[in-house]
C-alpha cells in the first residue's frame, strides 16, 4: 500500500536540477514526491496505463539516472525536456510524460517530439483514471519501458 512520505527530507531531483541547469516543475516533484508506493495501475479514456512511483530513494536515483539520458535525447532532438511518470499498453512503443515548462500532460515516443497533449495538466489528466488490477504491472510480468531503459523493476 501507498505510504505517505515528505518529499522535502528526499528530493531526487535536486541533482537533476542542478545538472541540467533547469527547474523541475512543481506537479512532477509532487507526484513523484508525495508517496513511496509500487506502481499502480489504471484504465485512462483512451487504454489502459500503468503509473511509475518511487518504491524507495534508490527508485529515485534510477528516475534521475533514467532522466538524464531522457533529457540528453530530447536535446538531440531539439525537443522541450519532459518528465515520463506513465507507460500505455505493453505492446505500444508510448509513454505519457509532463512537459517540464507548462505542465501539460503529453502522449511520446522515445526519440520523438511529442505526439499529442492529452491533459492541460496532471491534476486533470489524473482525474480521468479508474484503478485497474494488477495483473500488468512489472512486478507482475507486465512491461513499462521508458526511452532511457527499463525503469523502477
Amino acid at each position: 500500500a501507498p505510504r505517505r512520505r515528505d518529499a522535502a527530507l528526499q528530493d531526487p531531483f535536486q541533482g537533476l536540477e542542478r545538472a541540467l541547469e533547469l527547474r523541475i516543475h512543481p506537479d512532477i516533484k509532487a507526484y513523484y514526491g508525495a508517496y513511496w508506493s509500487a506502481g499502480l495501475e489504471a484504465e485512462a479514456p483512451r487504454g489502459h496505463v500503468s503509473l511509475i512511483l518511487l518504491w524507495n530513494p534508490e527508485d529515485g536515483e534510477r528516475l534521475v539516472e533514467n532522466l538524464i539520458g531522457h533529457a540528453l535525447a530530447k536535446r538531440q532532438a531539439r525537443s522541450p525536456f519532459t518528465v515520463f511518470f506513465a507507460c500505455t499498453e505493453a505492446d505500444a512503443d508510448t509513454f505519457l510524460s509532463i512537459d517540464n515548462d507548462s505542465g501539460a500532460v503529453l502522449l511520446e515516443r522515445p526519440g520523438a517530439a511529442p505526439l499529442e497533449t492529452i491533459a492541460p495538466d496532471l491534476a486533470s489528466f489524473l482525474e480521468t483514471l479508474v484503478p485497474a488490477p494488477p495483473e500488468g504491472h512489472p512486478e507482475h510480468g507486465g512491461r513499462c519501458d521508458t526511452p532511457a531503459g527499463r525503469l523502477l523493476v
